[in-house]
């Protein structure tokens, strides 16, 4: 079978990096099954082009100037996507729309209505209550045409059966549904990672990856930093200068329980026995990668109030660190088996320092989290369900 995925932005495109993240590794993993190409916009202003990503056709197409307004992400206005999609859409066998919210993922859904072409829609954290409330009038407004829209569709795919019944009834039940985890590559094997080559022996690495955005709770980390009983870097992966105020909040809790803070990792390699803050900016995930093979022990801490499955944690599993999570990030599958750990505010620090002072319980969570992710999250695996 032959598919395209519909996506309003993609890589190289830093500014959406979850979402992209997401369709990148969703993309890779059905491709070893079907046929896969790839329509999004051109949002880093290069231009008109066909490239290919991950050894996948991906065609970027200009935005029509006018309408961005009506978003804070704008709106995706696209003559040229209108008529790239109606002259090409017929000769896939399906169409994978990946956000909802915007210009292209609608206009190609009433085209496939009206041509009779199977349309699947992806879940991904945008029907969560938390998330529905964002840009409220906006989704009021589109209330009758999206209703039209997923009900029309083969199926909803959620990557979680708790995101799945996290939606309202009043959507999921309006078509057929599709819950398919996220694929990810595992890049350490147990019995070798703990054998490694420390720099940093004794120091732990905490770090965030995400955009700086409240729903992102980053605060919570920020607010528990100088209750922690260990010897830590905190990183903050993500760019942080879209969101100024938010940022600044984050920043002046640190400078105000008077930590050391960088806003480059220029440093990072330094031997210091303090523990240090250290704003890195947007990273490529090689970079993320590489910044952990220092440390003894690595946290991502993800507190979102709303997510859908995060690629970010998926990654940093993948990689070796030992992830603390809201129950918002819709990993209650992993903590069953003890493969993550959901906390909440209240009880934030005293789960990350028993986790930072336990080497025994760090170790068996990771060599879960191992199991976990070869088991539901392979790529393999994941193109064997949705084939």
């Amino acid at each position: 079978m032959n598919g395209l995925i519909v996506i309003p932005a993609y890589y190289p495109d830093k500014s959406r990096g979850g979402a992209i993240s997401g369709c990148r590794s969703f993309a890779k993993a059905i491709s070893i099954k079907h046929d896969v190409e790839i329509i999004t916009l051109d949002t880093t202003d290069q231009g008109h082009r066909v490239r290919e990503v991950d050894g996948l056709k991906v065609s970027y197409l200009k935005g029509t100037k006018g309408l961005d307004w009506l978003s804070k992400t704008k709106w995706g206005f696209s003559l040229s996507f209108s008529k790239w999609f109606i002259n090409n859409h017929k000769k896939y066998d399906y169409i994978y729309i990946r956000a909802l919210w915007n210009y292209i993922s609608l206009f190609s859904a009433i085209i496939c209505i009206f041509s009779n072409k199977k349309y699947i829609i992806s879940s991904s954290g945008k029907f969560s209550r938390f998330a529905l409330k964002r840009s409220f009038w906006k989704k009021l407004l589109l209330l009758p045409l999206t209703y039209l829209i997923i009900r029309k569709s083969v199926f909803i795919h959620y990557p979680s059966i708790y995101e799945y019944e996290s939606t309202p009834k009043i959507i999921s039940n309006l078509t057929n549904k599709l819950i398919l985890a996220t694929g990810i590559d595992v890049l350490y094997e147990p019995s070798k990672f703990f054998n490694k080559e420390i720099k940093k022996r004794g120091k732990s690495l905490i770090y965030t990856v995400s955009r700086f955005d409240t729903i992102k709770r980053i605060e919570i980390l920020a607010n528990n930093a100088s209750n922690l009983s260990a010897n830590f870097d905190i990183v903050h992966v993500g760019n942080y200068e879209e969101k100024k105020e938010y940022f600044n909040q984050i920043l002046d809790i640190y400078l105000k329980h008077k930590f050391e803070v960088y806003y480059d990792l220029e440093k990072i390699d330094n031997n210091s026995k303090k523990n240090r803050i250290f704003f890195a900016g947007y990273k490529e995930i090689d970079e993320v990668n590489n910044l952990i093979k220092s440390y003894e022990k690595t946290f991502l801490i993800q507190m979102s109030h709303s997510e859908g499955q995060s690629n970010s944690i998926l990654e940093a599993m993948a990689r070796g660190s030992v992830c603390i999570v809201s129950k918002g990030c819709n990993m209650q599958k992993a903590s069953k088996v003890n493969a993550i750990k959901i906390t909440n505010e209240e009880n934030f620090t005293e789960d990350l320092n028993y986790l930072l002072n336990n080497k025994d319980a760090f170790i068996e969570m990771n060599k879960n989290q191992y199991i976990f992710l070869n088991k539901h999250n392979s790529f393999k695996n994941i193109a064997e369900d949705f084939n």
